[in-house]
């Protein structure tokens, strides 16, 4: 039967069933549009169990009607999709920087493998001391643009992201463990020096500019290369601190400066012992003491 004409604001006969809530409940101002949410009453079954709230109010699972999901604008709501984001971040990263520019590099020149020269390390520093200043030149910018080119693509893909700082800083920090552990290599690369000065200028160019600035007054003066990195690497995450830089930005730096220490343990020593090479020396392997045979004693 056809029903009467209905007043202004009324809900069709049909909606009004759908729409109307059990007895005590209440329906907020935005049930007209299917965008509302029952206040007072326990959701009901089916498909009509999913409440919403515009405002940011709780979210039902359309499936059990009873798991509250977290809200959205709540800081544990990670949709899965943002999730493989970060995961694809860190891959991209990884492979990107695990390039072994250095070892590339000397053995198209004819110089065969780095790793049986000086220090055994695929770095700039390690490609210097072959004498081609110009190998090592080419080395050291294309580690530093490995990883700075990681995280701004990172942050292309990202868009208008939220995230997309966060996913640019793990697409580098991920670009500086592929270099110093490089699955290609046995996971034995190199110390992360030039990756980190890319990331830094890629990311957070204030910080590279005054970590450049500290690494050649430190290498002017002393003429040590690893002294250098880590003077800067020291530097940076306080600088980040001081300079009022977000968090992530910090906690960021302050990982990769660790990292550069623990690359670097074996250079501490040398240098805590007087016996770490300068820049543009040969590193020379000490040989074994050699030890004399004593005469048995009678006893």
């Amino acid at each position: 039967m056809a029903s009467g004409p209905r007043r202004a604001g009324e809900l069709p006969r049909e909606l009004a069933r759908v729409t109307s809530p059990p007895a005590g409940g209440e329906v907020d101002a935005h049930s007209a549009s299917g965008e509302g949410e029952r206040v007072g009453a326990a959701p009901s079954s089916g498909r009509f169990a999913t409440t919403f709230s515009p405002a940011g109010g709780e979210r039902t699972d359309p499936l059990t009607a009873k798991s509250p999901l977290p809200k959205r604008n709540s800081p544990c709501y990670r949709p899965p999709v943002l999730i493989f984001s970060f995961l694809f971040a860190a891959a991209g990263g990884y492979l990107l920087g695990s390039i072994p520019f250095g070892l590339v590099i000397t053995r198209a020149a004819g110089l065969g493998d780095i790793r049986a020269i000086g220090s055994g390390n695929i770095g700039a520093t390690n490609v210097l001391r072959t004498g081609r200043k110009e190998l090592a030149l080419a080395t050291l910018l294309l580690d530093a643009g490995k990883a700075g080119l990681a995280l701004l693509l990172a942050r292309a893909l990202a868009g208008e992201s939220e995230y997309r700082i966060e996913l640019g800083l793990v697409a580098g920090a991920a670009a500086f463990i592929g270099h110093c552990f490089p699955v290609w290599l046995g996971f034995k690369g190199g110390k992360g020096v030039a990756t980190f000065f890319g990331v830094l200028f890629a990311g957070v160019w204030p910080l590279g500019v005054i970590a450049g600035v500290i690494w050649l007054a430190v290498a002017t003066i002393f003429r040590y290369s690893s002294l250098a990195a880590l003077c800067a690497a020291a530097a940076v995450p306080l600088l980040g601190l001081v300079a009022g830089f977000s968090w992530p930005e910090i906690f960021f730096t302050l990982a990769l400066a660790a990292l550069i220490f623990w690359r670097h343990e074996a250079n501490i020593a040398r240098l805590r012992a007087g016996s770490e090479p300068r820049m543009g020396e040969n590193k020379q392997e000490q040989p074994a003491p050699r030890v004399e045979p004593t005469a048995p004693v009678d006893s």
